[in-house]
């Protein structure tokens, strides 16, 4: 059921033999989400996003493999959020009002593949904030006001694409971002953040194969390309 004014979802509404859940775009603001770990042979799929759901929900499913709850109100992300689905692989939460992101949080997910962040008001991201299955190959972070990312923010990620897009972010620091530039499949994408492109690009703008990783849009605040930054300007750095 799409695009309706549904507000409610009841206990016992839900047929048990369902692979995957289609409630997107309603008002929703109550769902049965306990019926879920009685589903057999096991629910795949849930798309709730574009609701009214107004916290996180106490989920359990260890099929459930895809789970949308982006644009509703969430306001908070449990570190306890994903610790009872741990077959999840495509997991989207843009836009649900997230201000922060508590180390292990993300550990549980030794499958996750695609984890969708974007439009949230995450500020900061600590040690371990993303907790990188190996699996793991998009972070999408754009959209927020991040202005400050630990080096290790997101261990064991060295191959995937990583968006930062319109962020808060001056600066773009070897200790921070070589490692997750490292992989031969890896892309940064900081484009329309006010980069300051002083000795902290030194490293990036010198090694042209890692320069080949980074979004070729990306400006500095000043309105210069990245890309078209001479190494030599940064000899002294």
């Amino acid at each position: 059921m799409t695009s309706g004014t549904l507000r409610e979802v009841q206990e016992g509404a839900l047929p048990t033999t369902s692979l995957r859940l289609v409630f997107n775009f309603n008002n929703i603001t109550s769902f049965p989400f306990a019926s879920l770990s009685s589903f057999s042979p096991g629910l795949l799929s849930l798309d709730l996003r574009s609701n009214a759901l107004g916290e996180f929900p106490a989920l359990a499913s260890s099929t459930l493999q895809t789970l949308y709850l982006s644009n509703n109100p969430l306001g908070s992300l449990p570190v306890s959020a994903f610790v009872s689905t741990p077959s999840l692989v495509d997991l989207h939460l843009s836009n649900t009002q997230i201000p922060e992101v508590f180390t292990g949080t993300f550990t549980p997910l030794t499958q996750l593949v695609n984890l969708g962040l974007g439009n949230n008001l995450l500020r900061r991201l600590e040690e371990g904030a993303i907790q990188a299955a190996t699996s793991l190959a998009l972070i999408d972070l754009g959209y927020n006001t991040l202005t400050y990312v630990h080096p290790q923010a997101f261990p064991g990620f060295t191959n995937g694409w990583l968006y930062i897009h319109h962020n808060g972010l001056t600066k773009l620091e070897e200790n921070v971002w070589r490692t997750v530039m490292q992989g031969p499949e890896a892309y940064l994408d900081p484009y329309g953040n006010p980069l300051q492109c002083g000795c902290d690009v030194a490293w990036l703008v010198s090694d042209p194969t890692l320069m080949a990783k980074v979004d070729i849009y990306t400006t500095c605040a000043d309105g210069r390309p990245l890309i078209s930054l001479d190494p030599e300007e940064f000899q002294a750095c």
